[in-house]
């Protein structure tokens, strides 16, 4: 019984081990997008502040702008749909520690369960050979 838990314990372990990797793998791919919307925002007011006062300026800003806008909007629904999977994986990750600790309980009463009854035979056999030697000592004072 032990050795099909410890199987499954290694096979927790795995798991758990492999749902850390793609969170942490989805972590970085959020932390990406953020830093590249927060890079997109700076550089748009970095533009917006060395354009100067004139009408053709802005003209040729307008389109960079939108294009600036259309694209931190991009980015901000591509870290909406990122959140969304960080927030599932965690869960993920939680599920299988869970069933890791599950499994550890399990295997940890089952090794108590199994010294108890080595200590109990054991005991058992003590006993035994203490009611033999107190017949024997009996029986040679007869």
């Amino acid at each position: 019984m032990t050795r099909s838990l410890s199987t499954l314990i290694r096979l927790g372990r795995w798991r758990l081990e492999e749902a850390r990797r793609g969170h942490a793998e989805l972590e970085r791919h959020l932390d990406a997008l953020e830093a590249e919307r927060a890079q997109l925002l700076g550089r748009l007011a970095e533009e917006r502040a060395n354009t100067g006062g004139g009408f053709t300026e802005r003209l040729d800003f307008h389109p960079y702008f939108r294009w600036a806008m259309a694209r931190g909007d991009d980015l901000a629904a591509s870290i909406g749909e990122a959140e969304a999977r960080v927030q599932a994986s965690r869960d993920s990750v939680a599920a299988a520690f869970g069933e890791l600790k599950t499994l550890e309980l399990a295997a940890e009463r089952a090794r108590a369960r199994a010294e108890v009854e080595r200590a109990r035979r054991e005991q058992m056999e003590l006993d035994e050979i203490s009611i033999d030697r107190h017949r024997r000592e009996n029986a040679d004072q007869k």
